[in-house]
């Protein structure tokens, strides 16, 4: 066995501190995102040897981060 992969739903947090709003007020948010790795074996065949948990957190860190700062940066504070 190389790998296990839990069926389970997994919960990441992602934070992102002091976003400036469009009218440039600084603001924290924090994030949860549930997924779930599969369902099929090919699909987690290709997360384990085409992604990878150590590049998959990078990824979804990074992504993350852009969207909810381009997301705050759209709006003012009293939205």
């Amino acid at each position: 066995i190389s790998h296990i992969v839990t069926r389970a739903t997994v919960t990441y947090n992602a934070p992102a501190r002091n976003c400036p709003t469009a009218d440039n007020v600084m603001v924290n948010v924090d994030l949860s995102l549930t997924f779930r790795i599969g369902p099929d074996p090919e699909a987690v065949a290709n997360f384990i040897y085409k992604l990878g948990a150590h590049r998959f957190d990078e990824l979804i860190a990074a992504e993350t981060e852009e969207a909810i700062r381009g997301l705050v940066y759209s709006v003012t504070h009293d939205k």
